[in-house]
C-alpha cells in the first residue's frame, strides 16, 4: 500500500507485504484495508504509514471472503468474513454487532445495504437486505 504526496510528486509512505485483499477506505486520519496475511483488518495511520491497530475475526470464520468492498461510518467499518459481516468499533477496535450474511456492501439513508447471493456461486444476486444503522 502506497501514500503519495500529490503537491511534492513522491511516495510519502509504503506498507510493504500486505497482500492486500480489499480498497483502501479512509475515515478520519486513517487508512483502513484488509489483508490476507494473518486475515485482519489494518489501521494505518495516514502521515505515518505505521499499522496502529489491527481486527481479526473469530477463529470459525477465519477467511475473509470478499473485503474488496470495505464500507464505513464516522464510527464503525463494515467488514465481511467467510460467514458473516462485522461491525468494528474504530474508537474500541472490538467488534459491535454481526449479522449473519454475506454479500456486497453499500452505505446510505442510515442503513447498510448488502447485496446477496443465494447460492453463493457469484453468477446472480438474489436480494438485498437493509440494516438500520441507528
Amino acid at each position: 500500500l502506497y501514500a503519495v504526496d500529490l503537491i511534492q510528486k513522491a511516495v510519502r509512505w509504503v506498507v510493504p507485504g500486505q497482500n492486500i485483499n480489499s480498497q483502501p477506505v479512509v475515515v478520519g486520519d486513517y487508512v483502513y484495508n484488509v489483508s490476507h496475511e494473518g486475515v485482519r483488518l489494518n489501521a494505518i495511520n495516514a502521515i505515518t504509514g505505521k499499522i496502529e491497530w489491527q481486527w481479526q475475526p473469530p477463529e470459525d470464520d477465519a477467511q475473509i471472503y470478499d473485503a474488496s468492498n470495505l464500507v464505513a461510518t464516522s464510527d464503525v467499518i463494515f467488514v465481511e468474513g467467510g460467514k458473516r459481516i462485522y461491525a468494528v468499533s474504530l474508537k474500541t477496535h472490538q467488534t459491535v454487532w454481526t449479522i449473519e450474511q454475506t454479500g456486497h456492501m453499500a452505505l446510505g439513508d442510515n442503513k447498510l445495504f448488502i447485496l446477496s447471493l443465494r447460492d453463493g456461486t457469484h453468477q446472480d444476486y438474489d436480494y438485498v437486505t437493509a440494516v438500520a444503522l441507528s
